[in-house]
């Protein structure tokens, strides 16, 4: 993904020896062959692009954050599409960070870092309990967040966090507009682990990532953190939900459990257009398809998309995007 629009698209691709080629529904990403080394690049290193698979920026897609928007990502790290959200909402939006794994968070705040990212804030928490609320209007104040620090009486000491998002309270009253909860899952779908597996032994992880105990308790996890960011969202927001498991279990079958259990809740259009039109699916499973050759009408539609990289030549992806409905609506 191209940040700055003083990155030279001919000096990048001789930079690293093969052509680029722009991604037709994710606007300035481009296309390269996997082995490239995007970090050895003069670009990479000076913090102009970021390096990522094409169906993550989907997920961010997805979510469509806006300038000025308040957004929270429940398991953010290694944190490339908590740093493009929050490249979407600058100058005066904010991103709140949520992971368990300490070493995981570390590398989220080494990127934070390296891209220069403002109002950016990180807490190590289990996304099924976390509860800060979004930051308070005026975060670029510093008196108005003392006043509301002492009318909250609890301000969370965050594991990382810009300037202005130091002292925010638990409590501002704001909950926020868009929550990402791209959830922890069996990795099946992704060449990255896969790969990783196969060079460091797949017995590690087949018993780490595979333990039918682990599997059979994932779709409990997913389930319970798809709902607890979704009660952090505001009437009228947006939640997305994504894995890189290619499995029902963990993807439509989650996705029907939370819909059940919540009225407030409902499935909507992705947004994404001009995708390829194997990774739209209907909604519900089973449901009569568009016409296949149509991708603006599967756009126009409720569907869920799937990625899969047989069809459509990126790493597994599963993304549903989930509007909270304003009550009298």
């Amino acid at each position: 993904m191209k940040r700055d629009a003083s990155v030279d698209l001919a000096e990048l691709a001789a930079d690293l020896g093969t052509p680029l080629k722009a991604v037709p529904y994710l606007p300035r990403y481009y296309e390269l062959a996997e082995d490239r080394p995007v970090a050895a690049t003069a670009a990479y290193k000076a913090g102009l692009i970021f390096g990522g698979d094409v169906s993550s920026g989907v997920a961010v897609a997805a979510l469509a954050p806006q300038p000025g928007d308040d957004c929270l990502d429940l398991c953010c790290a290694p944190g490339v599409k908590m740093a493009a959200i929050a490249e979407a909402v600058a100058p005066d939006g904010s991103v709140t960070g949520v992971d368990i794994d300490k070493a995981r968070l570390a590398a989220c705040g080494s990127l934070l870092r390296k891209y220069r990212l403002p109002r950016i804030r990180l807490y190590r928490a289990d996304g099924r309990t976390f509860s800060i609320e979004a930051p308070p209007l005026g975060t670029r104040d510093k008196a108005t967040l003392a006043a509301c620090a002492d009318r909250s009486g609890t301000a969370t000491k965050p594991y990382y966090a810009s300037a202005f998002l130091r002292a925010c309270p638990d409590r501002s009253g704001r909950l926020y507009d868009r929550v990402l909860v791209d959830a922890e899952c069996t990795h099946d779908g992704s060449p990255k682990h896969l790969l990783k597996a196969q060079a460091h032994g797949w017995t590690a992880f087949v018993t780490r990532g595979l333990d039918p105990a682990r599997v059979a308790a994932l779709p409990e996890l997913q389930g319970a953190l798809l709902r607890r960011g979704f009660e952090l969202v505001r009437p009228g927001g947006t939640v997305v939900y994504a894995t890189c498991s290619l499995t029902r279990t963990q993807n439509e079958q989650v996705v029907a459990a939370f819909l059940a259990s919540t009225p407030a809740a409902r499935l909507v259009p992705s947004g994404v257009t001009n995708l390829p039109v194997a990774a739209y699916q209907p909604w519900p499973p089973g449901a009569a398809p568009a016409d296949d050759g149509d991708a603006a009408a599967w756009a126009a539609r409720p569907h869920v998309l799937r990625f899969d990289g047989s069809r459509t030549r990126t790493s597994g992806l599963f993304v549903a995007k989930f509007e909270r409905v304003v009550p009298g609506e």
